[in-house]
């Protein structure tokens, strides 16, 4: 068949679910389909992932696109806020990545005069988390969409550090 997987996102901040359909192929009739989805409580946006892999490891393929609604859904871990977009990554065990987050900034014992790389970043949950304790916090991802919401929760989040990518 076309659809291979449904992806859905939603946010305990909000309520609002991101839902996207992986694809086996492109296929127009699937997505014109995909566009009612909307209709459905709380679903506030609908992606369409193409990932024509048979044995790929990844959900999504190389094209991921929007094709109804908001670009992202918000979620917020303790007093920080983040947009999201379906291939970004982030941790949804909320609690225990809090917990995580808070034990890193233990045994790290920052100081505040640190220089702080966030390797693999997404949308730089943890390096968001540290910049309070660190001189300085440079995240670094390849995926692009993801460093650009990074750039956004920042300035959401208003972080006085410098976040580079």
């Amino acid at each position: 068949g076309i659809l291979r997987h449904l992806v859905l996102r939603s946010s305990s901040k909000t309520n609002e679910i991101q839902l996207t359909l992986i694809l086996f192929k492109y296929d127009q009739r699937t997505i014109n389909i995909a566009k009612e989805l909307m209709n459905i409580k709380n679903i506030v946006s609908v992606y369409v992932s193409i990932n024509s892999e048979v044995d790929a490891i990844e959900n999504f393929g190389n094209e991921t696109f929007k094709v109804a609604g908001n670009d992202t859904i918000e979620e917020s871990l303790g007093k920080y806020s983040f947009k999201l977009l379906p291939t970004a990554f982030f941790q949804w065990n909320k609690k225990q990545t809090e917990k995580l987050y808070g034990h890193i900034v233990d045994v790290a014992k920052l100081t505040g005069t640190e220089n702080v790389v966030d390797a693999y970043c997404g949308v730089g949950t943890i390096g968001i988390w540290l910049s309070k304790h660190s001189k300085e916090v440079r995240g670094i991802d390849i995926n692009k969409e993801g460093i650009k919401k990074r750039k956004i929760t920042t300035q959401i989040n208003i972080i006085k550090q410098p976040t580079i990518s």
